[in-house]
């Protein structure tokens, strides 16, 4: 059992992020299933998304108000969950997957709506 602001939340060994956010009371959104039963969730999107128009860690940090380690924890999540080792790899395998997709009028990286 895990408590979190005063809220205890019953864990399962095998539970999945998903479950343990949704037990907590939130639904992750836009999450997108991988191929590999991995799941990208709007934060990791998001991430990406920053990623490809060249933020650094340190830029993406200071967006997400969060520090700079959490920012490289979770490139290494993104990455394995994608199965690849740089940043590049991580973009590239993102918009082969159709998690996201260069806008050509603008070079602009958008993320794919999970509904569609």
């Amino acid at each position: 059992m895990l408590f979190e602001a005063g809220v205890s939340i019953q864990r399962e060994p095998d539970m999945t992020p998903a479950q343990i956010h949704e037990q907590r009371g939130g639904a992750m959104r836009n999450v997108v299933e991988l191929p590999n039963g991995c799941r990208l969730t709007d934060r990791e999107i998001e991430i990406l998304q920053w990623v490809a128009i060249g933020k650094t860690n340190v830029d993406i940090a200071l967006i997400h108000k969060r520090s700079m380690n959490t920012v490289k924890n979770q490139l290494h999540l993104i990455f394995h969950k994608l199965d690849v080792v740089s940043r590049a790899q991580a973009v590239m395998e993102a918009m082969r997957l159709g998690v996201m997709k260069v806008n050509d009028s603008s070079m602009s990286i958008r993320a794919m709506d999970a509904s569609a």
